[in-house]
């Protein structure tokens, strides 16, 4: 037919490069003030390429403290401190352990804090090194009211008969009261026997 039919094959090399894992999460975690709450259920990891490698996690947090209970679980190393947590093992062990650490908010604080979470998967695949991602979540924390408290400097006190005493030491604590009328506390005292007397009342 007058046309030429050339084929030839051509070796075409595929470099497997390392894919940077990758953090999903909920935009915003929502808590109540001084309530244990599992805010790992929010986080998931993913690394197409981690296999049975193992990945480092590091989670912190700057306004709260962080536990977890990583006692049923082999084959995965984790090192806990107050507001500090890192988890070393394969991929699915570790979602498993993160999916279960709990958050509480610092005494009385109540806002936003932040929780970070950053993974490096120590280059397993690939020529080019280890790859590492972070995320940053808002944590609102809403606040509850909390009990006020009574603080005395003694233990027994001693009242001489038919004598007027100062009765001192004793004060009265609030975390969420403020300075204005809406945050007035109410303040019973009561003896079983005798009369109590205020002297005056500074202005």
């Amino acid at each position: 037919d007058g046309e030429n039919n050339w084929e030839f094959e051509q070796s075409i090399s595929i470099f497997d490069f390392n894919n940077a894992p990758l953090i999903a999460c909920t935009n915003e975690i929502v808590v109540n003030e001084n309530e244990l709450a599992t805010i790992g259920q929010f986080f998931n990891l993913t690394d197409v390429d981690a296999g049975t490698g193992a990945i480092a996690v590091l989670v912190s947090s700057q306004q709260g403290n962080l536990s977890l209970d990583s006692s049923s679980h082999k084959g995965v190393v984790v090192e806990m401190e107050s507001q500090k947590i890192s988890i070393f093992g394969p991929l699915p062990l570790v979602n498993g352990l993160l999916h279960k650490v709990q958050y509480v908010a610092l005494k009385y604080y109540g806002g936003i804090d932040s929780i970070v979470v950053s993974v490096n998967d120590r280059g397993f695949s690939g020529p080019d090194g280890a790859k590492q991602a972070t995320m940053t979540v808002a944590v609102v924390i809403e606040p509850t009211n909390d009990p006020p408290s009574i603080l005395t400097s003694f233990g027994v006190l001693t009242f001489s008969e038919n004598t007027n005493t100062r009765v001192e030491g004793v004060t009265v604590h609030d975390a969420d009261a403020g300075e204005d009328f809406r945050s007035l506390l109410t303040v019973n005292l009561t003896v079983s026997h005798g009369k109590l007397s205020f002297l005056g009342i500074p202005g």
